[in-house]
């Protein structure tokens, strides 16, 4: 009986171990990816002034266009499955997905070897 609690506490906090890295790396390509829209948008209005100006085409334009939207399409699926495991987390820690603290995990805050981050 004893082997059976200390293997259930054991696949628990590995459990709470993976889905905590995996909240983290997930919000760090959110953040990234927020970081790629907003340069993508600033690109998108210089493009605009260079269009108004001449020195840009609306070919040039539309393909900024384009790929603004195929980076800002890909943002709601990171938040979702952000979102998703932070309740999973919660659930983990034996708390509501309402109570889960706010604290991430990013590899700043990791105390790994070097060669690990």
């Amino acid at each position: 009986m004893r082997f059976q609690m200390l293997a259930t506490y054991t696949t628990l906090t590995s459990n709470v171990v993976v889905t905590a890295i995996q909240a983290g790396s997930l919000q760090m390509q959110v953040d990234a990816t927020r970081r790629l829209i907003a340069s993508n948008t600033e690109a998108l209005q210089i493009l605009r002034y260079q269009l108004t100006k001449g020195y840009a085409s609306q070919l040039d334009v539309s393909a900024q266009e384009s790929q603004l939207a195929q980076l800002a399409a890909t943002l709601p699926p990171l938040v979702k499955q952000l979102a998703q495991l932070h309740d999973l987390l919660a659930v983990l820690t034996g708390r509501f997905p309402s109570e889960a603290p706010d604290d991430s995990l990013t590899s700043r805050r990791c105390n790994c070897p070097r060669n690990c981050r």
